[in-house]
């Protein structure tokens, strides 16, 4: 995120979130699939597996 020039709150509201709802799923690691989609697009991930389905 920080490498991509994001905030967490700028990437909550990017992917529909609150900065409140962001904050909670990051510390439960819980995304919907569409949230998922979202940063791997906005963030520009390649290798999403990694990050998202240890």
């Amino acid at each position: 995120m920080k490498a991509q020039g994001y905030r967490d709150d700028d990437l909550a509201v990017a992917i529909g979130l609150t900065p409140n709802e962001f904050a909670k799923r990051m510390s439960k690691s819980v995304f919907g699939t569409d949230e998922i989609e979202k940063m791997i697009d906005i963030l520009q991930i390649e290798d999403p597996e990694t990050i998202f389905f240890k």
